[in-house]
């Protein structure tokens, strides 16, 4: 959920700003995940620091955290506000939701890539009423309109659902914003 410093800063920053501020922290994830393989003192303080917040996975490999950073830079260089913000917030709360109701209540019925019917119409209904209500905000004035959230949203819950192989805090915004931007001409 510290993600959410990116929209929330490109909602009331400009671009250049914002990517700014985005890629110094980038660079300081890049900087500490590449030292954390090399100095056993840095792993173990970011292993004390992040092991609430992390997978079990995350220790041997880039952790979601620095993905998430990359992606988010990306995502606010590529794309204007009116994309951004909502493939963002969708990015990060459909991933987050999907994955918890998946865990409470799903399995009764697994669809592609194992995921949860349940996880899967979480992430749809999330990333809708996210962007429902992002309609009340300037990005309305900036060209976002229903059809735009709903593609954003059935996007943003495909790019979940399928095989990609690169991480999904990457993928997810960047394919979905590009998609969302096609659809903006």
């Amino acid at each position: 959920m510290l993600t959410f410093i990116y929209p929330v800063l490109y909602m009331k920053y400009s671009q250049q700003e914002v990517v700014f501020v985005s890629g110094v922290i980038a660079a300081v994830a890049v900087i500490i995940e590449s030292t954390r393989f090399y100095s056993p003192k840095i792993k173990g303080m970011t292993e004390k620091v992040f092991s609430a917040i992390g997978k079990a996975e995350e220790v041997y490999r880039i952790s979601g955290i620095t993905y998430m950073a990359l992606g988010a830079l990306f995502t606010v260089v590529f794309f204007r506000r009116v994309i951004a913000v909502p493939v963002l917030i969708c990015a990060i709360l459909g991933d987050a939701v999907s994955s918890l109701v998946a865990n409470k209540w799903g399995g009764s019925f697994r669809i592609f890539r194992n995921k949860s019917l349940e996880g899967t119409l979480a992430c749809f209904a999330t990333c809708l009423v996210a962007g429902w209500l992002l309609l009340r905000t300037p990005l309305a004035a900036e060209g976002l309109d229903f059809n735009l959230v709903l593609a954003i949203a059935l996007l943003t819950t495909l790019f979940d659902v399928i095989p990609i192989p690169m991480d999904d805090n990457i993928s997810t915004p960047l394919g979905v914003g590009f998609f969302a931007q096609m659809l903006m001409r």
